[in-house]
């Protein structure tokens, strides 16, 4: 279904951690997000049949909007000692498995994800990007499609989140997302919105007048309270834009995803005591090594 799968891998691995319940080795050491990553891998691939899987990593937070906003993020608790110490695992185990991982020191993960995922779209490649993140609908379109986690009463599972979609969710399409997250703000990254502006009538306003600038030039058409606090937070507003809108201006990257060390990753499983992962990885896999059964059983 797509020629590349781009993973937002905090977002991802954060919603392993806390959608599944605590486990861990004998000795403690905690596997619960490990177990929640390569599941949610094998069923993204299962889902979109990609010819290439890349996931992406932060390294730190963005110093670029760090200067446009100190607070930036800064309304975030720090990642749990448990969740921790699985990255590291989560990152090996990944590059066993063919996935191309890429982190920058002060970029964020996002940014790079979406320039990536235009540059190759704009190539001619079709480009699935997952994660549950709203921000990447704005690079949603022709040959980039968004899958979105959801939870129906029997399971959880993945979505794909196309400009219909967006339309029909939103009210908008999706070159208009960075507007409409200016207007009404974004709590997960500590951006506040304008005040009397709720999606509905962030939605509203973007149809009749277009965008923010659209906005701001017919704001005498609004009621007066509503006028008097777009002038009044325009600079927010303007601040709120350079904050939402994905740096695209990346210098082009080539990726090469790594070849599949089956052996090694059915190791690192047994390390970590995943004998269900186990388990699934050698009936997915029809080409298991007597070598490596032979490790298995010593």
């Amino acid at each position: 279904m797509a020629d590349l799968l781009l993973i937002d891998g905090h977002n991802i691995i954060f919603r392993a951690f806390y959608g599944i319940k605590p486990l861990s080795r004998r000795d403690g050491f905690p596997v619960n997000a490990i177990y929640g990553w390569v599941k949610t891998i094998w069923r993204l691939q299962d889902l979109v049949r990609p010819q290439k899987t890349f996931a992406f990593f932060d390294l730190g937070k963005s110093t670029a909007r760090l200067e446009i906003y100190p607070e930036y993020k800064a309304n975030r608790a720090p990642t749990p000692k448990d969740l921790q110490k699985q990255i590291l695992p989560i990152l090996e185990i990944s590059k066993t498995m063919g996935i191309g991982v890429l982190m920058e020191e002060n970029v964020e993960a996002d940014d790079f994800l979406a320039s990536f995922a235009v540059q190759q779209a704009e190539a001619g490649a079709s480009v699935a990007v997952a994660s549950a993140d709203k921000d990447f609908t704005q690079i949603i379109g022709g040959s980039i499609v968004q899958w979105t986690p959801v939870v129906t009463p029997l399971k959880s599972d993945w979505q794909p989140m196309d400009s219909e979609r967006v339309m029909a969710k939103w009210g908008i399409p999706p070159e208009a997302m960075v507007d409409f997250l200016s207007l009404v703000g974004d709590v997960a990254d500590n951006i506040r919105g304008i005040r009397r502006v709720g999606a509905k009538t962030a939605g509203r306003l973007l149809r009749q007048y277009g965008s923010i600038d659209g906005i701001l030039a017919h704001a005498n058409e609004l009621p007066a309270e509503l006028h008097n606090q777009l002038h009044q937070d325009e600079e927010l507003l303007r601040r709120n834009q350079r904050l939402v809108r994905f740096n695209l201006s990346a210098e082009p990257l080539i990726l090469e995803v790594p070849a599949r060390r089956n052996d090694d990753f059915y190791k690192l499983l047994l390390k970590y005591e995943l004998p269900s992962l186990m388990q699934t990885a050698m009936e997915r896999d029809s080409c298991v090594s007597q070598a490596l059964l032979s490790w298995v059983e010593d």
